[in-house]
């Protein structure tokens, strides 16, 4: 079946899906009138611009309501919106790199927008005296090279900017008698073409904008111009419905292509240049072959001018917008088209396949509906059927559609009869009628009349919240049904909208009742929380991918949900099912058994662990252990669907019930392996859509799209991994203590993608549907482990006048489950003060003093680190003192010996050397004072109790695995080697054996065999190293070698400098850039710490990367060490056996890096607010 036709009328705005019957062996039932589907508002904009993204992921449209538009070009989902312009939109493009974007509008101005945040970079002219247009800009373009922008506009002119800075480089005035319509380079950029609708067309010499050409021939203005691939051709499209094609050497005519039945508003060529694509001003997409002229095919589906086309990467795909709002993707060798995207006023936009599945935002969805026999539906009556990302995915990536069962069909849906007639009732839970807002339980009661199309199941939302009245019955037309939920529902506090929907009996056409509005004023009570997690490893058929994590991440959600439950509730409720357990059956009999006892005031968590499929008939299914895999068809006979678990989550009398679903689409079901993107995309999109839309509850949706995504980050999966830690206390956004079900999503949407990215190499995106409300869900510490000194003081009381023993009190706390009782509940707490798990922040003591000694405050690092321990330890109530040491050794040691002389019980320290601290450490431990390294190890001291740091030998790793992929020394021989050299910093901070330690473990196989080569061959520390890791000495070590190995731009070949870390980095990208190299051919550069000017030449292009160590986080884990010293506790650790000072194993903390490039700057460093974008620039 295909869409024939999308035709939107001028008055109504409506837009209509023509179907025919296009499959063989398929009946679908033919209907009186082609289905409209139209939407409600009267805001479509118009398309007048559409650019494709070098990257080939994003499209850019211009818009007449003043807008520019980011469309994913594989998904079909409208990202993000540009807004400044005043005016009409004329024209966009995309900068070379994909990095900026730029629109010319009827407001006289170029705006320039950061193509990834959106963000207004710069509005031309933006430079004090410069002249910008004095009429309407109608046309912007990049030169190849992206270093200028030209314009052209209705002021008969064209300028020339810097794409950099913005300024004014170059005015041609008057290059035509009237408007600039187009503007083309050639692909090396030598020439230039300006069309106009004087009828002409100019080339010029790109450098010095003299005129070459003059290209006449057309006899009505020319809209369009563009040069060929090879650059042998240039071709220009008239209002005189025809397409010139000229010489570019000496500027002759060809040939002309007349073969078209409109104005000619827009042209394109194909990459490979062998065809010309024309949108016309009939609406037609017209092919042509570019040497013959002859036409090749012809897309019909616009009802307006088409006014721009553009070509994918490849050539395999068309996108065309014409002026009615509409831009369509064509598949250009089968001819046929793949989507239509349309995007209204208010930001709202649909995507949609031929055959009729959406995706969109949820306000165009909700105002959208359909029309059949002159009667309208509201898409809520299909959306369960036809809401497909996945599908619309599929189709513009030209992968495997998931396949779709024939009576789940567009056309089979509309051409079926008449919903079920339903009435609602609802009274009291003892049958009285309602007349106050007293009581809170009510009984729902449905009557559904048969129509003729049967009655399928039957459900009932509170809130939003569906609960599963029936599965369908047995009908014939006229036949009357009642319908009743097992048990009252009870109302939220304020007011509720009950709704009844039953569908027909396919299950596939949905018809909702009308809404009844109830409200309740009565008081809630305390609630407790239950937690059901399940998760699967180990399948029976092994024909299934066997997974890892699974079983740990639901043993490790049910015990965090429990140890984080904080104040919020009065008990705690968990069970896990795993492997064994998890069979088809005991899943929904555990759900409906777990749920019996929960109240309406309840939390109820559901996880669910193991592989997840979206099936042919539109529906998600978890995989039980005890699936068969005998074939697609086995999915719905062996598949927990989500309508199974809608009904065994309907026991759950719970307001609040949140299901978090860590499961991925597997392999193993399809015919075809997906990509990582598709199997992304089906997972993100079609779990969210087919499951937390309908159901109504608070869904959370790893979106996983591979096993590999699942195992292997510290033991859990990365979604369940930032998971566990949103609920410790990471996802409490506003610092309030608890963590609610918005900001867990909000936390695990943030992260993930970041950790996804870092560990597994792809952005992995978690969901969440959109429930109507938030609330809490966890506290950053269980009660049962004293959160507060006024806590324990009160339980203390309560030992007293029970005659409880406190010595007697056991260490570990068993939390004892059972409802309501009190008692039960003191005891563990009176446990729990009694044990080593209770912990009291702040000081012990008035003018309990800490000293925190740093190297210098020159440094950036330093100075914030410093800072922010000071400003906590003094919130905390210390009397703390922060003192630099000017980079002294000898200044240093006096500090730390005044300290301990002054009474001083902690001391943290960065050290200056590392290896001199010895003998006055020893004063320190003579004296009982405990001695934190920070970042830095001591060395050669006994003195030293703890060491808070980054995980620095990973850091080596992550520069070293960083080259290796960035220099693919993975594909490479010792015949074609990478050429390198080294440079680490200073031999008297030992951070250096783990920094260059690190990068040498994944460097020296590649360096032994060949693959890469260091031509000075100095590869040890000692010949590599910095001292005092200064700029100066690695500039003039790396001139040596620039001038020893005769290295340069035009000299012999140097592929990368490994740096330990920016300042290192900073000297040798001064000594290369003096030899001679530029952004484009300088070497990769490593280095670590993100300092400002180490960004700066990120972004750039002089150095490749930086390491960002949030050094917030470990100062402030440091203050947490104090905490417990201070308190007579032990201080949390995670590692025991990595720094080793020479007298043993330092306990240490260690935190975990990630590196930044100019991929992803903008998000770590910017969006994250760890500098602001002004102190980049």
């Amino acid at each position: 079946m295909i869409c024939s036709a999308c035709i939107f009328g001028q008055s109504s705005r409506k837009l209509t899906l023509s179907s025919t019957d296009n499959q063989k062996n398929k009946t679908v039932t033919p209907v009186s009138e082609a289905p409209r589907i139209e939407l409600a508002k009267n805001q479509i904009c118009n398309v007048y611009a559409i650019a494709y993204s070098p990257d080939g992921k994003h499209i850019v449209a211009g818009y007449n309501n003043n807008q520019v538009r980011i469309w994913d070009a594989t998904t079909g989902k409208m990202e993000r919106v540009l807004k400044g312009h005043s005016g009409v939109v004329w024209s966009v493009a995309y900068s070379p790199d994909g990095k900026m974007v730029i629109s010319g509008s009827a407001d006289k101005t170029v705006k320039c927008w950061d193509a990834e945040t959106g963000n207004l970079i710069r509005t031309l002219p933006d430079k004090k005296g410069d002249q910008g247009h004095s009429s309407i800009v109608s046309y912007v373009t990049f030169n190849p090279s992206g270093t200028y922008i030209a314009s052209g506009s209705s002021d008969k002119s064209v300028k020339f900017w810097d794409a950099a800075t913005g300024m004014l480089l170059q005015t041609l005035s008057d290059t035509h008698t009237k408007t600039v319509a187009a503007i083309s380079y050639s692909k090396s950029g030598r020439y230039v073409a300006t069309a106009s609708w004087d009828n002409t067309t100019k080339i010029y010499h790109a450098m010095g904008g003299i005129e070459r050409n003059l290209l006449t021939g057309h006899n009505g203005a020319v809209y369009a111009v563009e040069f060929s691939p090879d650059e042998k051709y240039i071709a220009t499209g008239s209002a005189d419905n025809s397409i010139r094609i000229y010489d570019v050497e000496n500027g002759k005519f060809v040939r002309a292509i007349t073969d078209i039945t409109g104005e000619v508003w827009t042209i394109s060529y194909s990459p490979d240049g062998k065809i010309i694509a024309a949108g016309t001003s009939d609406g037609s997409v017209v092919i042509f072959d570019s040497i013959t002229g002859k036409k090749i095919t012809r897309f019909d589906g616009h009802q307006k001018e088409v006014r721009s086309c553009v070509f994918d990467l490849k050539g395999g795909h068309l996108f065309t917008g014409d002026s009615e709002g509409i831009i369509k993707m064509w598949d250009v060798e089968k001819g046929t088209l793949l989507v239509t995207m349309l995007q209204v006023t208010d930001g709202e936009w649909v995507t949609w396949t031929p055959d009729g599945y959406l995706t969109g935002s949820d306000g165009a969805l909700t105002e959208l509906s359909y029309t059949v026999g002159n009667k309208k539906y509201s898409l809520d009556e299909i959306k369960s059927t036809v809401l497909r990302p996945d599908v619309v995915a599929a189709q513009m990536q030209g992968t495997v559609r998931p396949e779709i069962s024939e009576d789940n069909t567009f056309a089979a849906i509309v051409a079926r009869e008449s919903s079920p007639d339903i009435e609602l009732t609802v009274t009291n839970a003892d049958g009285s009628k309602r007349t106050n807002n007293s009581k809170r339980d009510v009984l729902v009661s449905i009557k559904a009349v048969d129509t003729g199309s049967g009655i399928g199941r039957v459900y009932v939302k509170l809130n939003g919240r569906a609960f599963l009245a029936s599965d369908g019955e047995s009908s014939v037309k006229g036949q009357s049904h009642s319908f009743s939920l097992p048990h009252p529902l009870s109302l939220r506090h304020g007011k509720n909208i009950i709704s009844v929907s039953v569908f027909d009996s396919t299950n596939k056409k949905e018809h909702q009742s009308a809404q009844a509005e109830f409200e309740w004023t009565g008081n809630i009570q305390k609630s407790r929380l239950f937690v059901l997690a399940a998760g699967v490893d180990k399948y029976n058929d092994k024909s299934i991918p066997q997974l890892k994590a699974c079983v740990a991440d639901a043993k490790a959600i049910a015990e965090t949900s429990r140890q984080y439950a904080g104040d919020l509730y009065i008990n705690v409720f968990e069970k896990v099912l795993v492997d064994g357990a998890v069979t088809h059956q005991n899943l929904l009999n555990t759900i409906r058994e777990f749920g019996q006892s929960v109240q309406p005031d309840d939390v109820f968590i559901l996880y669910l662990a193991g592989h997840g499929i979206t099936h042919s008939d539109g529906e998600y299914y978890y995989i039980p252990v005890d699936f068969k895999n005998t074939g697609i068809n086995s999915v719905e006979k062996y598949g927990v669907s989500k309508w199974e678990i809608i009904s065994a989550l309907s026991t759950v009398r719970a307001e609040n019930v949140t299901v978090i679903l860590d499961t991925c689409n597997s392999a193993s079901f399809s015919t075809k392996q997906p990509t990582v993107a598709e199997m992304a995309t089906m997972s993100r999109q079609a779990i969210i859509e087919k499951f937390g839309a309908l159901s109504g509850f608070d869904l959370i949706s790893a979106c996983t799209s591979t096993q590999t995504a699942q195992e292997n980050f510290n033991g859990h999966g990365v979604f369940t991994y930032c998971l566990l830690d949103g609920i410790k206390g990471a996802a409490d956004l506003d610092q309030n203590g608890q963590v609610t079900s918005a900001e867990l999503a909000t936390y695990v949407i943030k992260e993930v993608p970041i950790q996804a990215n870092k560990r597994f190499g792809y952005k992995q995106e978690p969901q969440r549907s959109q429930p109507k409300f938030d609330f809490p869900m966890f506290g950053r510490l269980n009660p049962l482990e004293g959160q507060s000194l006024k806590e324990a003081l009160e339980i203390a009381k309560l030992v007293r006048e029970k005659g409880l023993d406190l010595e007697a009190a056991t260490v570990q706390v068993k939390v004892v489950y059972v409802t309501e009782n009190r008692d039960s509940i003191i005891q563990d707490r009176v446990e729990t003060v009694a044990s080593e798990k209770y912990q009291k922040k702040g000081a012990p003591e008035e003018k309990y003093k800490v000293g925190v000694l740093f190297p210098s405050s020159t440094s950036k690092k330093w100075n914030k680190d410093g800072n922010e321990i000071l400003k906590a330890l003094k919130k905390n109530g210390y009397a703390v003192t922060l003192q630099f040491a000017s980079d002294t050794v000898s200044t240093q040691i006096q500090q730390i010996k005044k300290m301990i002389a002054g009474g001083y019980k902690i001391l943290v320290i960065a050290a200056v050397d590392g290896n001199a601290l010895t003998d006055v450490l020893k004063t320190a431990k003579s004296q009982g004072v405990k001695v934190i390294a920070f970042d830095r190890l001591i060395m050669n001291s006994d003195a030293i109790n703890y060491y808070a740091t980054f995980d620095n030998y990973d850091i080596g790793r992550i520069q070293g695995d960083y080259l290796v992929e960035k220099l693919n020394l993975k594909n490479r021989t010792s015949a074609n080697p990478a050429y390198i050299e080294f440079f680490t910093g200073a031999l008297n901070d030992n951070n250096v054996n783990f920094f260059f330690g690190g990068a040498m473990d994944v460097l020296r196989p590649y360096l032994k065999s060949g693959v890469l080569v260091c031509r000075s061959g100095e590869t040890s520390k000692e010949q590599c190293a910095t001292q005092w890791w200064s700029s100066e000495v690695a500039q003039e070590r790396m001139n040596s070698l620039i001038k020893s190995q005769k290295y340069g731009s035009n000299g012999v070949k140097l592929d990368a400098v490994y740096s330990s870390n920016d300042s290192c980095a900073a000297g040798i990208v001064k000594a290369l850039l003096s030899a001679g190299y530029n952004e484009k051919n300088i070497p990769i550069v490593t280095g670590q710490d993100c300092e400002t000017y180490a960004v700066k030449n990120v972004i750039a292009g002089t150095q490749a990367m930086s390491i960002l160590k949030d050094s917030t986080a470990v100062a402030l884990h440091v203050v947490d060490m104090i905490d417990a010293i201070a308190n007579g506790f032990e201080p949390e650790i995670n590692d025991t056996t990595t720094y080793d000072n020479g007298t043993g194993y330092i306990p240490s903390y260690l935190h975990k890096t990630v590196y930044v490039d100019k991929s992803n700057y903008k998000a770590l460093l910017i969006d994250s607010g760890y500098y602001l974008a002004s102190e980049l620039k």
